[in-house]
């Protein structure tokens, strides 16, 4: 798998500020990944009509992925709120 990101933290007395971004190109599969390829094969057509589709969209080898995230945290010691969007 190759990645690459970039992070950027911004921390200001009891608050931090975080933004996130990520890609990433898929090398390989996991097992999990080919038991779930293999359990959606087994299901036919006539139960499941979008079985097909599904089963294409589950290859990831070779695919890109992002993933973008941005968070907000209080920390004072006595409370902690956190929040994230991704």
């Amino acid at each position: 798998m190759q990645s690459k990101g970039l992070t950027i933290d911004l921390e200001r007395h009891y608050w931090s500020y975080r933004i996130n971004y990520t890609q990433s190109k898929s090398g390989n599969e996991n097992a999990q990944q080919k038991q779930l390829k293999d359990a959606i094969a087994h299901v036919p057509i006539q139960i499941w009509p979008n079985q097909p589709h599904l089963q294409d969209s589950s290859n990831i080898v070779g695919k890109q992925f992002n993933y973008s995230a941005i968070g907000v945290r209080y920390d004072n010691a006595t409370w902690l709120i956190q929040s994230e969007l991704s």
